[in-house]
């Protein structure tokens, strides 16, 4: 059978320089022949998939104008088959099952259609990938509706109400006027106990950061041929503007446009954004997915429809005004991947057992706008792995709302049963891991909305979740030692037994927590961004406030009769 090219090259569809760009870009990137000239415009998809029907010596069928036929294939059929490139149209005119595809006829196609269909004599035809998309987003669609999911009625963690640094100072300043009134020796022993539980937690905290970062090897370049797709999805509207900033955001990420697979998610009633999209012309490797409006008011729902239809062997999920750090993708690539070379490593035999790398979340979530003191001091707690969920929206919890820059082997996802089961604690079968990379919002984030998010991050830790348990036992004792101490100093109390132990507990603690972050910080961001581990002391004061007010707000919900956490 001839090779596509040669048959577009004699059929005059292209020229030998455009064949050659193309072939020699495919060998550079890996990917399909014809994917490269529809990429170069070397030619448009009509012509590429017409020339594939009659190298494939099969008609071409549009499936917009003849979908399948009603009642033939169940909605979850329709969806199934077309993520592995074909969809059962019926009964054609000579009584064989009409079969389109968009993957060479071969063994394994008739294979997968007779065990679905079996018995049936079957009819190839060709269509269009965009087609394909096309049927089962509808199947899909109808599937939802007819089961009566409109709603997503998954965990959501429940926000805090604003926090605003008065708040907790006043939380403090009660605090301290009580240890000022109760006997010296109890404060003494009070601050070193707590100072001991600040102490065991940091060097715990400490050594699984610093062991982390040992175990982390530096990947190598990876081949861009070698590259695996990555679906890309992005939940869009707001019209023209919109549309342009996404896809230029799109064009930055440094992956091989061949092994890109970008669904644009789009409410099926958004006017405006869909024809924003088509101003802003995407290239080939970006498909327009509409989604029912009552499925795109909810985010997770949105993905799943996007999630349904993805092709990569690995996903992820942008919001439209999130810029990437242009080799994020790569970086997840090669933390997904070394870390099945380590389980298959037997010079590891600490890998033995541990569960395969399910999931990464985004280290640091920043802001665009000028870069705060705060944000900055993320790329830090993020080195000590204290940095669970990042900066957020006000009253919001990124990772269980919004679940974005949250990168996931895609079949796995799918078996789990999608964009939801990110915000709960996954099963252990399953690992998590953060991955050093940043992506950027276009907000800027202030004291209160910090102090908001972490509490609220905190507050679900409270409720059972996952993400901030371990800054917890970090900052809850730390706030306490501070306070108490704070109060023999000012009772001349320094001197009473167990006094001069807190103090060593505590200085020892903020010692290792600081030499530690400077350490691990300056390995992956340098010198300059190291030196905010100094100002470390006070920032996990700050971060103390915010799980007291987090203590505050769960014993509030409880005395309420509601619980933590969903």
């Amino acid at each position: 059978m001839d090779r596509i090219g040669d048959r577009l090259l004699r059929e005059g569809r292209i020229d030998d320089a455009q064949l050659t760009d193309a072939l020699r870009r495919q060998r550079a990137e890996g990917g399909y022949l014809g994917q490269h000239l529809l990429e170069s415009g070397s030619l448009d998809r009509p012509e590429l998939y017409g020339a594939l029907a009659r190298q494939w010596e099969l008609a071409l069928r549009d499936l917009v104008r003849e979908p399948p036929q009603p009642g033939f294939a169940t909605d979850g059929e329709i969806v199934e088959t077309a993520a592995l490139g074909w969809v059962a149209c019926g009964p054609g005119a000579s009584r064989a099952l009409v079969v389109a595809t968009t993957v060479r006829p071969g063994p394994d196609l008739l294979d997968e259609v007779a065990e679905r269909y079996p018995g049936w004599r079957l009819e190839l035809v060709a269509c269009t990938q965009r087609d394909l998309d096309h049927v089962a987003a509808a199947a899909r669609r109808r599937s939802v509706r007819g089961s009566g999911a409109g709603s997503w009625r998954g965990p959501v963690a429940r926000p805090v109400g604003s926090v605003r640094p008065a708040g907790p100072a006043l939380m403090a300043a009660l605090a301290a006027a009580v240890l000022l009134l109760v006997p010296v020796g109890v404060v003494a022993v009070l601050a070193a106990a707590m100072s001991l539980l600040f102490l065991l937690a940091t060097l715990a905290l400490v050594t699984s950061a610093v062991r982390a970062a040992l175990r982390r090897r530096p990947g190598g370049a990876t081949s861009d041929a070698l590259l695996p797709v990555y679906s890309v999805l992005v939940r869009l509207a707001g019209g023209s503007r919109a549309a342009g900033r996404a896809m230029a955001n799109l064009a930055a990420l440094d992956y091989p446009a061949a092994k890109l697979d970008v669904l644009l998610l789009v409410a099926e009633d958004d006017v405006a954004t869909q024809a924003g999209i088509r101003r802003a012309a995407p290239p080939d490797w970006v498909r327009v997915v509409p989604i029912a409006g009552d499925r795109f008011a909810r985010r997770e729902l949105a993905h799943d429809d996007g999630l349904a239809l993805a092709h990569g062997r690995y996903v992820v999920a942008y919001a439209e005004d999130e810029v990437p750090a242009p080799d994020q993708l790569r970086s997840a690539v090669a933390a997904f991947e070394g870390d099945l070379d380590e389980q298959l490593d037997p010079h590891l035999p600490d890998t033995d057992g541990r569960p395969p790398l399910g999931v990464l979340d985004v280290q640091h979530r920043l802001w665009r706008h000028r870069r705060t003191l705060l944000t900055g001091l993320a790329e830090v707690d993020g080195a000590l792995l204290l940095d669970d969920t990042a900066a957020t929206t006000p009253g919001a919890d990124v990772r269980r709302t919004e679940r974005t820059s949250v990168h996931a082997h895609l079949p796995l996802l799918r078996r789990l049963g999608g964009w939801a089961v990110l915000g709960t604690d996954l099963p252990g079968s399953v690992r998590v891991a953060t991955l050093a990379s940043s992506s950027t919002r276009s907000r800027e984030l202030g004291a209160d909305d910090w102090l908001t998010a972490r509490a609220t991050t905190y507050t679900a830790a409270l409720g059972g979740a996952r993400a901030g348990r371990g800054a917890l036992t970090v900052f809850l004792p730390y706030a306490v030692a501070l306070l108490a101490l704070a109060a023999l100093a000012l009772r001349d109390g320094l001197g009473a037994p167990g006094a001069g132990a807190a103090v060593l507990a505590v200085a020892t603690g903020l010692g290792l927590a600081v030499l530690a972050a400077v350490g691990l910080t300056a390995r992956r961001h340098g010198l300059a961004t190291a030196a905010r581990a100094l100002l470390l002391p006070v920032h996990w004061t700050m971060q103390s406030a915010a799980a007291w007010a987090a203590v505050v707000q769960v014993a509030r919900r409880r005395s309420a009769g509601r619980p933590a956490s969903p």
